[in-house]
């Protein structure tokens, strides 16, 4: 990108920042729920931390338009890393919550905004407006961090509570057929989340030829 004003890409981190301001706003003061959690306990949650993080992200982009500023490329190697951690969320909501809790409670209040719209939004925004720059395949590797980073949290939250199985420290079930098999699906997400950013390098990729 150089260094002149784009409406478009302004338009689209603005939804993404505002997306983000309305999610945290209704979980502090309207009383909303995201999944079990009220107010910013649901803070514990990789969609929360997922959905700040794209946000951030987002609003990183807009001081760069803004001020007409040379757009970094590890700023869209950060992007890439924030579109994918929403990413996984969805595709967690959709594979996995959606069945195991319900539809209607993944996709209805705040988690409307979180599991859905905030994640199709970063996606459509990274794929197709995103700035050009010359991203290698190993940049998908960066995208494992966020989810590797929040397991060790996970896992060692659970072990310190011997909370396996018990929702108050093992909320998303991961953990209730015991540590070995919470063991193999923290090694099944990081490749889950490996090849969510591939799809999304590899679509990047295909629309900046």
């Amino acid at each position: 990108m150089d260094n002149r004003f784009n409406i478009k890409s302004f338009l689209w981190n603005l939804l993404i920042v505002n997306l983000l301001i309305a999610s945290l706003y209704e979980m502090a003061f309207s009383n909303g729920q995201a999944l079990t959690a009220n107010t910013f306990s649901a803070l514990k949650y990789y969609t929360v931390q997922s959905n700040i993080l794209a946000g951030v992200a987002s609003f990183i982009s807009l001081i760069f338009i803004v001020f007409k500023l040379k757009y970094p490329k590890w700023l869209v190697v950060f992007k890439l890393i924030s579109t994918c951690s929403v990413f996984l969320t969805f595709t967690t909501c959709v594979v996995y919550l959606g069945p195991a809790i319900g539809y209607l409670a993944i996709f209805s209040g705040v988690n409307l905004i979180m599991h859905l719209f905030t994640p199709l939004v970063a996606i459509f925004q990274f794929i197709f407006d995103e700035p050009k720059a010359d991203l290698k395949f190993w940049h998908n590797g960066l995208s494992t961090i966020t989810m590797l980073l929040y397991g060790i949290f996970y896992f060692v939250n659970i072990a310190l509570h011997n909370g396996f199985g018990n929702l108050e420290y093992d909320w998303y079930g991961f953990g209730m057929f015991g540590p070995a098999i919470g063991a193999v699906l923290y090694v099944v997400m990081a490749g889950v989340i490996f090849g969510l950013s591939c799809i999304l390098y590899f679509s990047y990729k295909k629309m900046r030829r």
